[in-house]
């Protein structure tokens, strides 16, 4: 009967010595990239994406100084920082009133109550990972409608997405 004792316990033994042996082969695989444990997600890597921003009713003496083409801003989507991209190109819209007649069509005329406000549309360069949910930036999900902060030397100022565009089609990623 005592041998049985014996002979199970080296039983349990060799069992933990194997349990370990293996998970000890599986780390060592893992990190030595044997076996890779990217996501099956990502479609493309460093594709380059314009974002197009609306900043609502910004109040500005003079709204197209705030931004030049080529200039560093920082971004933060959603309060969380992404850091500095580059401005690609910069449209600023007066604000318009309606102005109704009676028994004339409607017309949009320059509203004369706020001449300081304006509309400003900012287009930003960033490079992104394309996933099958969308495009990745530092980790940060870009969806068209969320909330941004576009900071500059002399403005800090709120947005939303209102375009995520690539500049080029982008092709299967070969390592995945």
């Amino acid at each position: 009967m005592t041998w049985l004792i014996k002979e199970s316990g080296k039983a349990r033994a060799m069992a933990a010595l194997v349990v370990l042996v293996v998970v000890a082969l599986g780390v060592l695989f893992v990190k030595r990239g044997w076996h890779t444990t990217a996501s099956p997600q990502i479609v493309a890597d460093n594709v380059p994406v314009t974002v197009v921003v609306l900043l609502d009713r910004v109040i500005s003496v003079d709204a197209e100084k705030l931004f030049r083409p080529g200039q560093g801003v920082q971004l933060s989507v959603r309060n969380r920082p992404r850091g500095v991209v580059k401005v690609d190109s910069v449209s600023v819209l007066p604000r318009k009133a309606l102005l109704s007649k009676a028994l004339e069509p409607h017309q949009w005329i320059p509203d004369e109550n706020r001449p300081y406000e304006s509309d400003v549309i900012v287009a930003l360069k960033d490079t992104a990972t394309q996933s099958r949910q969308g495009y990745v930036t530092k980790g940060i999900k870009l969806k068209v409608g969320m909330k941004v902060t576009v900071e500059t030397f002399s403005a800090y100022l709120d947005g939303t997405i209102m375009a995520i565009e690539a500049d080029k089609p982008a092709t299967p990623n070969a390592s995945v």
